[in-house]
């Protein structure tokens, strides 16, 4: 029978001792400048990418073949920690390691030259985003490779919240493997 059974007893099919892989278990892990930091997170994306299609012309029909891949982008959230690692600090220097900008950090003014800096210099060579089981034990690992910031987003302040500050960090990156 066609779907899922729940109470199979069948050994090669999923049954009610299967576990699925749940949202709130994960852990992601970044490496800048080789250095590794876990941070706090409170949500992230799992890889997505889209093949392009190409187009062949041919008499009356148009045919389709696979182009180029594309990822999307990353997204991860971070709470706004206060203590080490100060991570809005630490995002505030990844992000502002794409270019030398004396404006970003308030160092000259307007008139001054932003030059951008080369990729070994703000690319993380790697960021993990792992999966894990009900014990801590890791179920699927994915390495987003030359990873780097392309869009940070501080928050909005509001004296009448309460809530915990985040930090928003979109994030561009070569490509994705899983293992």
């Amino acid at each position: 029978m066609p779907g899922f059974n729940i109470n199979s007893g069948s050994p090669d099919q999923p049954g009610a001792r299967s576990e699925p892989r749940r949202q709130h278990r994960w852990l992601v892990t970044l490496t800048i400048d080789n250095e590794q930091f876990s941070v706090y997170l409170k949500k992230a994306t799992r890889p997505e990418f889209s093949l392009n299609a190409v187009e062949m012309h041919h008499n009356q029909e148009v045919s389709y073949h696979v182009g180029k891949q594309t990822w999307n982008e990353l997204t991860l959230e971070f709470y706004d920690i206060e203590v080490d690692p100060d991570i809005s600090a630490k995002i505030f220097e990844w992000v502002n390691g794409g270019s030398n900008s004396p404006i970003i950090s308030g160092l000259a003014s307007a008139s001054e030259t932003v030059n951008v800096n080369p990729a070994s210099t703000y690319k993380a060579t790697v960021a993990e985003v792992q999966m894990l089981d009900g014990s801590g034990n890791p179920t699927e690992t994915w390495k987003y490779h030359n990873v780097w910031p392309i869009k940070t987003n501080w928050n909005e302040l509001d004296f009448s919240s309460d809530e915990i500050m985040l930090v928003t960090v979109n994030c561009r990156y070569d490509r994705a493997t899983k293992e």
